[in-house]
C-alpha cells in the first residue's frame, strides 16, 4: 500500500531572464535553457526512480501565449515518462491560463490535465493503490476567490491529493491568487497536499504533507539558493519526503563586511576567496556580492573601479561548466550608526527615521507601476522589497545629512 511520486511547480519553461544583457553569450544562452535542463533532471529522476507518476502543480509555461518550443519540450517529456508508464497530472497557474493563446499540442495519453473546474483526477493501475487527484487549472489569469468549496473528497480511493496552486490567506509577500488556510486544507481530509504558486521550498504542515516544492529553477536574483522538487512515497502510516536539486543555475547573494579590509589588494584577495566557497560541483552560479561596513573603502569603490573589478573576478569563468559568474557588486559601505539614539534625537535625523518607520508604500513607484507600458516589464514589489527601498533611502540621507552635522 504505498505509492512513488514526484511533486514539482513553477516550472515557467521559455523563462526569458531580461535583464541579464551583460553576460557573454554563451552563458545567457545556458541561462535561457535553464528552465528546460531543470525539467530533463526532473524526468530523469522520475525514470530513475520508476515512480508511478508526476504532479505538476501550476505555471508550468512562463506566459498565457507559450511558444511553441516550450509546448514541444514538454511533449518530448512526457514521451520520455511515457515509455517507463509513468503518468503525468498537471495544472495550468496564473502564468499559463487556460484562455491563453498557443498550438495545439498532443502530450500523450499519459498526461492528464485538470479543467478549470475543481475536479477529480484517478490514477488506477492494476497492482497499486488507487488514487484520487483533486484540482483545477486557471481560466484566466487572475483567481482571487478560494476554491477549496469545490474541492469534494471521494471515498472511492486508498489515497487522496491535492493539487492547489495558490496562496495562503493574508500573505503579501506575494499575489493574492486562489487563497487558502492550512485549516481549511486540513479540512479536506486528504493524504498530500501538493501545492504550487510559492516560488520558495515551504512546508505548511508535516503531516499530512501540505508543502510547496518552490520553482524548479531560481527565476531571478530574488530566488537564490538551490531549487528542484519532492520525490514522495506515500503509505498508511504516513510519508517520506526527498528534495531533488534540479536547477542547472543558483543565484547567490552574499552580505560581506568589509571591517578589517583596508586595502585594494586586499579586497581583490578576500572576493577571489569568496568566489571560489560559492563554486558548485555541476552547477552555475549567479552572484551578487554587498560590501557592507567599512569606512576606509567607501571614497575608493567610484563606480569604474567597480567595474574594473568585476572584470578581474569573471577572469576565466566564461568557459567553465561550474561557472561563478559576479553579476554586480553593490556598495553598502556606510558608518555604523546608533539608529536608536539618533531616534529619540530632537534634531531633523531623528524625526527623518521616526517618519521612515510610518511609511507604509514608495508613493513615486505608484506611477510607475500603473503605467500602461513600463508595468509590463516590472516584477509585483512585495511588501518586503518596499521595506528595503525605504531603509536604503533612509541610510543615504542619514548618511549625508550627518556629515553637514559633524562637518
Amino acid at each position: 500500500m504505498s505509492i512513488t511520486f514526484i511533486h514539482a511547480a513553477d516550472l515557467h519553461l521559455d523563462r526569458p531572464f531580461k535583464g541579464l544583457s551583460s553576460l557573454p553569450q554563451a552563458l545567457k544562452a545556458r541561462v535561457r535553457e535553464s528552465t528546460f535542463t531543470a525539467l530533463d533532471r526532473l524526468v530523469e529522476t522520475a525514470r530513475e526512480q520508476s515512480v508511478d507518476f508526476v504532479i505538476l502543480a501550476g505555471d508550468i509555461f512562463d506566459e498565457a501565449n507559450r511558444s511553441l518550443r516550450a509546448q514541444l519540450h514538454l511533449k518530448r517529456a512526457c514521451q520520455s515518462l511515457e515509455e517507463q508508464n509513468i503518468e503525468v497530472f498537471m495544472s495550468h497557474g496564473n502564468h499559463d491560463p487556460l484562455n491563453g493563446e498557443w498550438h495545439e499540442i498532443t502530450y500523450g495519453e499519459n498526461v492528464h490535465v485538470f479543467g478549470s473546474a475543481p475536479e477529480v483526477l484517478g490514477f488506477n493501475r492494476p497492482g497499486k493503490p488507487k488514487v484520487n487527484l483533486y484540482g483545477f487549472s486557471y481560466e484566466t489569469r487572475h483567481i482571487t476567490e478560494s476554491m477549496l468549496s469545490l474541492y469534494q473528497r471521494k471515498s472511492n480511493a486508498d489515497f487522496h491529493i491535492g493539487l492547489l496552486h495558490g496562496s495562503i490567506k493574508g500573505n503579501t509577500d506575494h499575489d493574492v491568487y486562489a487563497p487558502f488556510t492550512v485549516q481549511e486544507l486540513l479540512e479536506k481530509d486528504f493524504d498530500y497536499w501538493a501545492l504550487g504558486h510559492i516560488h520558495q521550498r515551504l512546508a505548511l504542515q508535516q503531516e499530512p504533507p501540505i508543502h510547496y516544492p518552490g520553482s524548479l529553477q531560481g527565476l531571478s536574483a530574488k530566488e537564490t539558493g538551490d531549487k528542484g522538487f519532492y520525490l514522495v512515497q506515500l503509505e498508511e502510516q504516513g510519508s517520506e519526503m526527498t528534495f531533488i536539486s534540479a536547477a542547472d543555475i543558483i543565484w547567490q547573494h552574499l552580505e560581506l563586511s568589509m571591517g578589517e579590509v583596508e586595502t585594494m589588494d586586499h579586497l581583490v584577495t578576500k572576493l577571489k576567496e569568496v568566489k571560489e566557497k560559492s563554486r558548485l560541483h555541476s552547477q552555475g552560479v549567479l552572484l551578487r556580492l554587498q560590501l557592507k561596513k567599512s569606512n576606509h573603502l567607501k571614497a575608493l569603490l567610484e563606480e569604474e573601479f567597480v567595474e574594473e573589478l568585476l572584470e578581474v573576478l569573471r577572469e576565466g569563468e566564461e568557459e567553465r561548466r561550474d561557472f561563478v559568474w559576479p553579476y554586480t557588486i553593490q556598495s553598502s559601505l556606510t558608518q555604523d550608526y546608533d539608529y536608536e539614539q539618533l531616534r529619540k534625537e530632537s534634531h531633523f535625523l531623528g524625526d527623518l527615521i521616526r517618519l521612515s518607520e510610518n511609511i507604509e508604500s514608495v508613493p513615486s513607484l505608484d506611477e510607475l507601476y500603473k503605467h500602461v507600458r513600463a508595468r509590463q516589464y516590472l516584477e509585483p514589489l512585495r511588501e518586503s522589497d518596499q521595506r528595503q527601498l525605504i531603509k536604503e533611502a533612509e541610510r543615504l540621507l542619514i548618511e549625508v545629512l550627518h556629515k553637514e552635522i559633524t562637518s
